[in-house]
Order: structure tokens, then C-alpha cells, then sequence
């Protein structure tokens, strides 16, 4: 069962996409159905792990301490203590946010978050980090934070004093078969958000689909990194995508259990905007129907056609004139340009004789 988040606690805002026109709201939307992107956070959308990269550099002495403890509990909770630590050093909630602005942050994959925001994808993170770490690395970056519709990951909260506390996700057990940390089940969270976008019925099945621009089927990217990302990626069909980073946990496990969905790796920023280029931005209009696809290569064909009957017959009515007339005054307007070039390739291959086309 999905935990309702407040509204302060959540990165952009849940919209359908909208048509631009009427001074409203200027989102474009694609002209094919929209891909559904699903972001991993640490080590996926950033270029760091959130957690262990802010305990290292507000409290680095106490770091050791706290491996030592992950071990022991569930980490979460050691990030919990962590924030504990953290606040009983002094450490306000400002500068808290100030240092986790600071951290790696591939701007190619920021640039790929905008492109396709512009094009009228919708994008999720999934994150097994916390609401406030996301929220305040995002929102370093104006207007990237609302090119997420949510983010789901576990909860933040800063109470009065400043001290971040951090809860589960799930806050009773998500029922997943896979061995998922009991914090979250990002497939369990993945299928919620297939239901919620219309493409999957709750028994499962897919896909329910929205009429969207484009018709046909849309398809999920998601991009990940550990092994938290191995269900989510298991649970996608062969019109899917991930993108696994390469070396971590997800690209070892997709190589030893090959899901349905492709696989393509990517080791940087550069490489996984390659990757959304290629299948996201760049990608043909797969999604059309066969019949609107016939109907548009039919169309295409006969406008090729009139084209070519009106060169032709054009073509005839400038030797006819050139022959009898001499004057070439009335193709000056109204003439469209590429019948205007086809009619300046007949007349350059006339006698020489011919008056010129002024």
C-alpha cells in the first residue's frame, strides 16, 4: 500500500500531460505516446551515494562508526542515527542542504531530465535515499525539480529543531516474493506506478492504457544501479528498457538472470544521454498504428504524385509560353518555391536563346 506523502515532501507535482495553447500551462506534449522514465537516485540520476557522501562530509569521523552500525541494523536506520549525529554536532539544517547541493551531478544527465521533459515524458525517481536528501539536491538546479511528476523513496521530515528524522517507505511489509529491503520494494512501487499512468490493471496484466496522442503502447525506461533495481527491472516487458550502470550490482545480476526488457549499460553521463537520445528523444514513432502509418506513407505518396503531375504540367505550359509568349513576368508570384525551382531547371536547359527569368 503506497504511504501517503504530504505535499511538501514531494519533487514536482502529479499532472496529466497538458496541450500548450490559451496562455496556459507551456508543457509541450510529445506527439506520440509518452515513454514512462523511472529514475534510481543515488549512483543513477546522481554521480554519488546521497548517504554515505553527506555523513563523509559533515561528520567524517564518525563515519567508521557508522559502517560499523549499518551492519548491525537496517540501513535506514542507520541513517536515521546518522541525521541524529549530525544535528547533535552542531550541524543546522541549512548547511545540511547547502553541502548536499554540492554533490556529483553528471550535467548531461540533467540536460537529458530537461529534453525529455520538454518533449512531455513522464519522469519518476525511485529512490531508496529519503525525500529531503532528493529534494534539496534538486531543487540546486532551477527548474529541474519539476520535471518529476513524484518522487517515491523514503520519508524525510525536519522537525522544529532542525534535526532530519528518516522513515521507511513502506511502513508494513510490501509482500514482495523477491528478497527486497523491508524499507521498499521498488518493484511493488514500480507496478503502482504503471497502474496510476494507466498501463498496468491491478491483476497485473499489461497494459490499461490511456489515450494518449500517439495510440499504441508506451514504453518504460528505468535506470538504475544496485540491487534494489534487479525487481523493478525483472517485473518490465520486451518493449522496455534499462539502463544499468555498468559494474554495480543490477548489470551484474541482468547478466546472470536476463530480464524481458533490453539492457543497455552506460558508465557516465555522456553515455546515458546516448542512451536517451537513441531511444527516448531520438527514437522514430514506433507507437503509431499500422493503419495511421499506411494512411501517412499513403498520403505522403500522393502528395509525391500531385507534385510531380503538377511539375509536368507546369513544365508544358513554360515551353508552350517560352515558345509563343517570350515573357516570364507571371511566374514572379504565387508559385510555390520547390515548383518554382523545378520550373528555373526547365528553363536553364531551353535554347540559349531564351529570355532569362528575372
Amino acid at each position: 500500500m503506497e504511504k501517503e506523502i504530504k505535499p511538501e515532501q514531494l519533487v514536482g507535482t502529479d499532472t496529466e500531460p497538458r496541450q500548450t495553447g490559451g496562455g496556459g500551462d507551456k508543457t509541450k506534449k510529445t506527439t506520440k505516446s509518452p515513454f514512462l522514465v523511472i529514475f534510481d537516485f543515488d549512483w543513477s540520476l546522481i554521480n554519488e551515494n546521497s548517504d554515505i557522501w553527506i555523513l563523509r562530509q559533515l561528520i567524517p569521523e564518525q563515519e567508521n562508526d557508522l559502517r560499523k552500525i549499518m551492519k548491525t541494523v537496517h540501513f535506514t536506520d542507520a541513517m536515521h542515527e546518522g541525521m541524529r549525529r549530525v544535528h547533535e554536532a552542531g550541524i543546522s539544517k541549512e548547511r545540511l542542504i547547502e553541502t548536499l547541493r554540492k554533490i556529483p551531478f553528471f550535467a548531461s544527465m540533467r540536460e537529458a531530465v530537461f529534453a525529455m521533459k520538454e518533449k512531455g515524458h513522464r519522469i519518476y525517481i525511485l529512490s531508496d535515499a529519503n525525500t529531503e536528501f532528493i529534494d534539496a539536491i534538486l531543487s540546486g538546479y532551477p527548474g529541474l525539480k519539476d520535471c518529476f511528476v513524484k518522487v517515491y523513496s523514503n520519508i524525510g521530515h525536519f522537525d522544529d529543531n532542525g534535526r532530519l528524522h528518516i522513515k521507511y517507505y513502506h511502513q508494513s511489509s510490501h509482500g514482495c516474493s523477491s528478497p527486497c529491503p523491508k524499507n521498499l520494494c521498488k518493484g511493488v512501487v514500480l507496478d503502482e506506478i504503471l497502474e496510476k499512468e494507466g498501463m498496468r490493471r491491478r491483476s497485473g496484466a499489461r497494459r490499461e492504457e490511456k489515450s494518449y496522442g500517439g495510440g499504441g503502447e508506451r514504453r518504460v525506461v528505468y535506470i538504475g544501479d544496485g540491487g534494489n533495481d534487479v525487481c523493478p527491472a525483472m517485473r518490465l516487458d520486451s518493449i522496455d528498457y534499462v539502463f544499468a550502470r555498468s559494474g554495480f550490482r543490477l548489470s551484474k545480476a541482468l547478466t546472470k538472470s536476463k530480464p524481458a526488457a533490453k539492457v543497455l549499460m552506460w558508465s557516465n553521463g555522456d553515455e546515458a544521454k546516448a542512451h536517451f537520445d537513441s531511444v527516448v528523444l531520438g527514437a522514430p514513432d514506433v507507437h503509431t498504428s499500422k493503419p495511421q502509418q499506411q494512411q501517412q506513407q499513403g498520403s505522403r505518396k500522393e502528395e509525391q504524385q500531385r507534385m510531380s503531375s503538377e511539375c509536368t504540367r507546369a513544365s508544358s505550359i513554360v515551353r508552350t509560353l517560352q515558345a509563343r509568349v517570350k515573357d516570364y513576368s507571371f511566374l514572379v508570384c504565387g508559385i510555390h518555391p520547390s515548383l518554382l525551382k523545378f520550373i528555373r531547371g526547365t528553363l536553364s536547359s531551353s535554347s540559349s536563346s531564351s529570355p532569362s527569368m528575372q
